[in-house]
């Protein structure tokens, strides 16, 4: 009885000392405005034109030499796709990415409306280690499955990697 007792109180600690992933995304979501209410960063930009005809840019905040968060923005004439990246304690903790889709090119003054632009949204949470915790697609999906997570998972490390390399 003293054994299974004993289990028992080792089984509720490890399960109350472990987050959930609504108490990581809450902090996700206390970081990210932090983040975003600080004004005097420190920002660099580089030119990336490697993944848009009508060119893009790279912009890298830091604040006391420490990076806080990355913004890609690449333009077409039918859109553009912005994409922020959170940082804290060097490891990305939340990744937003916007697509934005014109109704027209938006050269053509007469007929393009800012208003139609069409916006496709995505987001990425991360556990401090580095995994992808939940993710909400351009449908406003939730996914928190962790086989369907680990492939999406792999793709926007890639990506993680390959912007932070041009710094």
């Amino acid at each position: 009885m003293k054994k299974i007792l004993f289990l028992l109180f080792l089984v509720i600690g490890i399960l109350s000392s472990a987050k959930s992933t609504s108490q990581i995304v809450e902090q996700i979501i206390k970081d990210y405005n932090a983040t975003n209410n600080y004004k005097n960063y420190e920002v660099t930009t580089v030119d990336d034109d490697d993944k848009s005809s009508e060119g893009g840019v790279i912009e890298f905040y830091s604040r006391n030499g420490e990076l806080k968060k990355v913004v890609t923005k690449y333009y077409g004439e039918g859109g553009k796709s912005i994409t922020e990246y959170y940082v804290k304690n060097n490891n990305v903790y939340f990744v937003y990415d916007a697509d934005y889709h014109y109704n027209a090119p938006f050269y053509m003054e007469e007929i393009f409306d800012k208003k139609k632009t069409e916006i496709k949204e995505k987001r990425y949470y991360f556990d401090s280690d580095g995994n992808l915790i939940r993710y909400i697609d351009e449908n406003k999906e939730t996914i928190e499955d962790k086989e369907k997570l680990s492939y999406i998972e792999e793709e926007i490390h890639k990506t993680i990697e390959e912007v932070f390399l041009k710094k």
